[in-house]
């Protein structure tokens, strides 16, 4: 179910990608829009669409495939069925010979295996990005919550953050939610003696 919604974020990001490279001639700003304007749709579907049926999983799969289908078909309405390709940027054109030999000539010459420079920067690229989450995911306080309101939505509103809480109109955090701060704990003693 969501690796079908998640194929659709990642070719619309793609296209999306793609339009503003071709409008404005920035590779690295392409990157940024898409990333900002589909994350901004999922944000939007969540709480329009998939808030609504949480819990219906009957219903939950039935709506990721109409949304596929629809978002498959306003993609080839806007875009044809042509192929693209974002042109690289002239600093990360050509090959990189790596420290690997391939082959050794009859002169006794050692050849080294080139490699794209912009694949291995797309590779180093996703390794940072992929630890950072990693890191953000299991040793910061948010990360904390964010999986305790994937796997255990109990403990998520003990801690005074219930599940709901999330991006509002105006991006604040309700008032007492684990966003807005620690709540203070009230104590309460009882006079047992009397």
């Amino acid at each position: 179910m969501s690796i079908s919604r998640t194929a659709r974020f990642i070719c619309s990001a793609a296209y999306i990608g793609y339009a503003v490279s071709v409008a404005t001639g920035s590779w690295l700003l392409s990157f940024v829009a898409a990333f900002i304007v589909v994350a901004l749709v999922g944000v939007a579907m969540q709480i329009l669409v998939f808030r609504r049926i949480e819990g219906q999983d009957l219903r939950q799969t039935m709506v990721t495939i109409g949304l596929s289908i629809v978002f498959a078909d306003l993609m080839l309405w806007a875009f044809g069925g042509d192929f693209y390709q974002i042109q690289t940027p002239s600093a990360l054109v050509g090959p990189i010979a790596l420290p690997f030999v391939t082959a050794v000539k009859s002169s006794g010459e050692a050849v080294y295996l080139q490699y794209p420079m912009v694949r291995l920067v797309i590779f180093v690229a996703s390794v940072v990005i992929g630890v950072a989450m990693w890191l953000a995911l299991n040793r910061t306080r948010i990360g904390m919550i964010v999986r305790a309101g994937v796997d255990d939505r109990d403990i998520l509103a003990a801690m005074g953050c219930p599940h709901s809480t999330g991006i509002r109109p105006g991006l604040r955090p309700r008032r007492g939610s684990c966003r807005h701060g620690r709540r203070r704990r009230r104590h309460v003693s009882v006079d047992l003696a009397g």
